[in-house]
């Protein structure tokens, strides 16, 4: 896949891409701010209580980019409640390392009963084993 022509989601200038939807300049700005709205979600009395227009105003952050870190995972990660959320990843991590061995099997046992093309006489003279 090339590069693309897109929008940025936040500042709405066009950039080139080859798959994201935010421009390297929104990406920076997000990166500068994160730490800062991290610290003031972490500092507040009732971080549940906030929304993105509290914090926006609090920090002097327009609002796209404090929604920009939402919609883009920034902040689940700092909520109290993803940390109790590691047995579930753990769990995944599991889950999906099941599947990859699963898979892995069910190739191997393809290609275990995958006959291959015998002429005649391979099939009479050598009892079908090549």
């Amino acid at each position: 896949m090339g590069t693309l022509m897109r929008e940025c989601n936040l500042c709405r200038k066009l950039f080139s891409s080859s798959g994201g939807r935010i421009c390297q300049d929104c990406i920076k700005y997000l990166e500068e701010i994160y730490p800062v709205v991290r610290s003031f979600i972490r500092d507040s009395k009732d971080p549940r209580a906030l929304d993105v227009a509290e914090i926006s105003d609090a920090l002097e952050i327009p609002v796209k980019y404090v929604q920009g870190l939402v919609n883009n995972g920034y902040l689940n990660r700092d909520l109290p409640h993803a940390k109790s959320n590691e047995n579930d990843e753990d769990d995944d991590k599991s889950r999906l390392t099941k599947e990859l061995q699963r898979a892995t099997d069910e190739l191997k046992a393809h290609a275990a009963r995958k006959h291959t093309a015998m002429t005649y006489g391979q099939e009479r003279y050598t009892g079908g084993k090549k």
